[in-house]
């Protein structure tokens, strides 16, 4: 059986080796050194881009809704 494709290769989370900026907004949030962070890989570069723990939650909600509706809109049958 073929190996299922991951679409979510960009998308990790990492433990901060050092104090960085929440990049959603880095005025106010900042992720301390050893606290978990989503790190989501992208633009021309493939540079990494680190949110903090209340950030994520937002953004991985906003996810689960998008591949609900993929789920959704692939298990529709056609007219």
């Amino acid at each position: 059986m073929p190996k299922t494709r991951e679409i979510l290769g960009h998308v990790s989370v990492q433990i901060a080796g050092k104090k960085r900026k929440c990049t959603r907004n880095p005025g106010k949030h900042s992720i301390s050194k050893g606290e978990p962070c989503l790190v989501i890989k992208g633009g021309p570069y493939n540079a990494e881009k680190s949110y903090c723990g209340e950030c994520a939650a937002d953004i991985l909600e906003v996810a689960e809704k998008q591949l609900e509706q993929f789920k959704l809109s692939l298990a529709e049958t056609p007219v």
